[in-house]
Order: C-alpha cells, then sequence, then structure tokens
C-alpha cells in the first residue's frame, strides 16, 4: 500500500474538504495526538491527510473492482492510530459506512454483518479475522447474501449505527445528517455549547455512538487538536484536561461520576475547560453540581435526543440550577407530550415526548424501513420516552415504563429511588432494581456507590429515603459496590444490575 496518490476530492465529502483546506492553511499543526504519554502518534494536518488519502483510494478501488451491487465500508470504531486512521478516510469517501464496536462479541458483529448484507449491501472491510485492523492491511470484500434485495436504502454519506442495544436486539439505524454539518451556524447545537474552532478537544467517548462520532468529525471539519487516548479511565481522562490544555470535552454521566471522584483524592487544574458536555443518561446531580462547582454553569451543557435523529434539548448549567431536573428547551426542535390516544396533555402533565426537528428533515430511519418509531398524524416522532413540560418550554424526563418494579400493584420507578438516593451525602452513584417478594410482588432494592472516604450507614440512608419516599417505594436495603454496571453507552445495565443484586442473595 505504497505509491503516490492522486484522489479525485469528493464534492460531497465535507470531511474530504475539510482536510485538503487543513493540510494547506495549517499543514504543520496537530490534528490528532492519540494516546498521549504512552507509545501514541501524533499526526499533523499534512500527514493525516495525505495518509487517509491513500487509504480512501483503497477504498475506492475495492469497490470500483466490485461493480454490481451497493457497498458500504465497515470500520471498528477502535482507538489506536490504524482504526482511525480507517475510519477518516472512510468519512471522505461518498461510501456508507458502518461504525462497529470492535469489543463486541463475534457473534454480534456477524449478526449485524448479516443483516447488512441481507438489505444488499456489499462490505468493504479492512480488519484481519482475528478483527484487528491494520493500516498497512489491503481492505477485503463481502457481497451481499445470495437473494438479497439489487439495492438497499443506503445513501452515500450516510452513517449506520447501532441504537437500542441496551434492551435488546440492536436496531441499525441510517444516519445521513453527520456527516453533511448544517450549512448556515446557528442550526449546528454547537452555537449553544460554548464550541471554538481550532481549540483542543478530548475523545472520551466510543466513536460507534452517534454523540461521540458526531463532535468528533465536527472537531475534524472545524480543524480541532483532536486527543484521542487509547483507553478511557478516569486517571487518564484527568491527567490529559491538565496536560493538553483540554478547552472542550463531551462525556457521558459515567464518566464524569468516575472522573469527580478521581479528583476528589487528586486534584488537578480544570481552568482550560470551557465546555464540558453530557448526554446519552441522567447526570446525578451531585455529580453535576460538582462539575458546575469546578468549571462554571455557563461551561456545563447536556442533551437530550436519539440515535434517530428525532430533534435536541439543550440545557447549560445555569438553566438546571433554575430548573433542577430539566434536560432544556427544544434546539430547532418542536417538543409535544402525548396521551396514548396521542392527544396533547396539560402542561406539567407527564405523556410520551414526540419531538420534530425544524432544523433539517427527518433523516434517521432504521435499515429496511423498519417503523418501530411512533409517529403522530401530524409528523412527530418519538422512542417511547416519558416526560413533561413546563409552561416556559423546558422539557423534564420521566422514567421509562420498561424498567418498573410493580410492588403490590403499586409502580415504582427505579430512576425516582435513585434521584432521591444520589441525593443523601456521600452517595456518589446509584441503581435500584426489583427483588421477589412473597407478600408484595416484588420489592426495591439498591446498590451504591460512595464518595471518596465515606463509609455508608445504611440505617442513615434508609432513613433519609423514608423522609422523602411512600413505604413501598423506600428500598428493602441498600449495599455498597465498588461499580455500577453500566452500558458501552454509560446507561445503567439494569440487567448487569441485576445480576449484581443477585449475588447478595
Amino acid at each position: 500500500m505504497t505509491g503516490s496518490v492522486r484522489r479525485v476530492p469528493d464534492p460531497g465529502s465535507v470531511v474530504d474538504r475539510a482536510l485538503r483546506a487543513a493540510a494547506l492553511a495549517m499543514p504543520s499543526a496537530e490534528a490528532l495526538v492519540i494516546d498521549p504519554g504512552s507509545a501514541g502518534n501524533t499526526l499533523v494536518w499534512r500527514d493525516l491527510e495525505r495518509r487517509t488519502a491513500r487509504l480512501a483510494q483503497h477504498l475506492d478501488e475495492v469497490v470500483a473492482a466490485r461493480a454490481g451491487g451497493p457497498c458500504a465500508v465497515e470500520v471498528p470504531a477502535g482507538r489506536t492510530a490504524s482504526a482511525l486512521l480507517w475510519l477518516v478516510a472512510a468519512l471522505r469517501t461518498a461510501l456508507p459506512v458502518v461504525l462497529v464496536d470492535p469489543s463486541a462479541p463475534q457473534r454480534e458483529r456477524t449478526a449485524v454483518r448479516r443483516e447488512l448484507r441481507g438489505a444488499g449491501l456489499g462490505l468493504v472491510v479492512p480488519v484481519a479475522g482475528d478483527g484487528t485492523v491494520d493500516e498497512r492491511r489491503p481492505p477485503g470484500h463481502l457481497p451481499a447474501l445470495a437473494g438479497a434485495p439489487p439495492r438497499a436504502a443506503v445513501p452515500p454519506h450516510a452513517l449506520v449505527l447501532a441504537s437500542g442495544g441496551s434492551t435488546g436486539r440492536p436496531k441499525l439505524v441510517v444516519d445521513t445528517t453527520i456527516r453533511r454539518p448544517a450549512v448556515h451556524e446557528h442550526l449546528q447545537v454547537t452555537s449553544r455549547l460554548a464550541w471554538r474552532a481550532d481549540q483542543t478537544q478530548l475523545v472520551t467517548g466510543r466513536l460507534h455512538h452517534a454523540a461521540p462520532l458526531t463532535f468528533f468529525v465536527r472537531g475534524l471539519v472545524d480543524g480541532n487538536r483532536l486527543v484521542v487516548p487509547s483507553r478511557y479511565a478516569s486517571s487518564i481522562a484527568v491527567r490529559l484536561i491538565e496536560e493538553q490544555r483540554v478547552r472542550w470535552m463531551q462525556a457521558t454521566p459515567f464518566q464524569l461520576q468516575h472522573m469527580a471522584a478521581w479528583l476528589h483524592e487528586h486534584p488537578a487544574d480544570l481552568g482550560s475547560l470551557r465546555a464540558v458536555l453530557h448526554m446519552s443518561a441522567s447526570c446525578p446531580p451531585s455529580v453535576r453540581r460538582q462539575w458546575i462547582d469546578w468549571v462554571g454553569a455557563e461551561h456545563v451543557f447536556e442533551i437530550y435526543g436519539a440515535t434517530e435523529g428525532l430533534g435536541l434539548t439543550v440545557a447549560s448549567g445555569a438553566e438546571w440550577l433554575a430548573r433542577p431536573g430539566t434536560v432544556g428547551r427544544g434546539f430547532y426542535t418542536r417538543i409535544r407530550i402525548l396521551d396514548e390516544a396521542m392527544r396533547p396533555v396539560p402542561r406539567r402533565a407527564v405523556g410520551t415526548v414526540f419531538l420534530r426537528s425544524l432544523g433539517t428533515p427527518p433523516t434517521a430511519v432504521y435499515l429496511g424501513g423498519d417503523t418501530r418509531l411512533v409517529t403522530s398524524p401530524d409528523g412527530f416522532r418519538s422512542v417511547g420516552d416519558r416526560g413533561r413540560l413546563d409552561e416556559d418550554g423546558y422539557l423534564y424526563l420521566e422514567p421509562r415504563r420498561v424498567d418498573m418494579i410493580n410492588v403490590a400493584g403499586e409502580n415504582v420507578y427505579p430512576a425516582e429511588v435513585e434521584a432521591v438516593l444520589v441525593g443523601c451525602p456521600g452517595i456518589m452513584d446509584a441503581a435500584v432494581t426489583g427483588v421477589a417478594d412473597d407478600r408484595l410482588g416484588a420489592r426495591p432494592v439498591a446498590v451504591v456507590t460512595c464518595w471518596p472516604g465515606v463509609t455508608l450507614d445504611e440505617r442513615a440512608v434508609l432513613a433519609y429515603c423514608r423522609e422523602r419516599l411512600s413505604a413501598f417505594k423506600t428500598p428493602l436495603w441498600i449495599r455498597v459496590v465498588d461499580r455500577i454496571p453500566v452500558t458501552p453507552a454509560g446507561k445503567v445495565d439494569r440487567r448487569g444490575v441485576a445480576d449484581l443484586v443477585s449475588g447478595f442473595g
């Protein structure tokens, strides 16, 4: 895979245009800083453009040699130099890009491949049989399955992402927005997130998820200096913020919790941070307040959205302090709260959350035209979340019904109990699940993690809960654990919590 490359620019690829421009405007400036402090790599814009142009050329050549049907590129979204180079190269082409979790079990990756090939897509695969990806290895090709439809509903420049893996079989979402940032800056959600081009940006998330990938792509387009550790650990993230003078960071609530715990024991200089964005799950109020204290309310943000791209809400730290529990107001998004008959409910009443984006038309669909989203008669869509709106249009989410615990006919939502527990002094995080009860059918129980140096007094915590919760919502017991199971997306792994609880007998 050597030799000169004369690649025809792809006019539809914003990443391709951005890399060419950056290589001319700031050829020696750092673009990707991979695993700093270890045996990492630093790529300047000139080298990043040259090396990914060569790889993009190889991808285009494989597809050209396999004429006869549509193709996509399957990219393991790893954090090594080779994996990141292949990812950037794929983003420079017009080919649809399928992002897969390199740590997923082989059977899960095989199932995703079969679904894609069954939809009529051939796959260009720059990986070896052991799942590793190497910049020096030519990509291979997997044809569509025999008898598959002649064409797949996956347009050029699309991304195929998995959604909903923590609640069942992953759904494959086809997104056409991430690789096509809005023409007008005010339509970019980054306009609300203290974003600045040419900044140092820490990439903590796993790039097969929509949120980290979205901001990674935007960072490339805006010429940011992207700092990418080979793995996430609280100690690594905090060290990089301080050493690399990170200005902008998107993280999951799980990551923010564990960074906060580390910082309690190992204080660090966070003065360079001008934006901390969290999304993908609810952030414990105590953790959010801690980050607000460290970097300022004007620098902490939350987004509520979905991989399916229905719309977004944004809340600043100041808005959250004024309205505790809100996930913000719609960002070029209209919100409706509807009952089961698709009728609007009064303000502050709970119902199903429906969204409609005003900035771009709906562009995220399930592979194969799956219609698992609920759509109202006038075009608002929902992934099934429940919530309420206040008089000023701020959205507050409620627990999902799927997590509900039924105690003698009464509904207990784990998130309600968890919110009380994390408000108890000394508790950093909490997860609640149900255990069988011969008399009541089920009872809630809780596992918690504590801030460093705290010793839990279970009786005091239970008394704290009884003052704030009905008797049937109060946990039967509470146990301290080293960590609460979470999914790769940073959400509570309810199945993992149940398994953990079963170990206590």
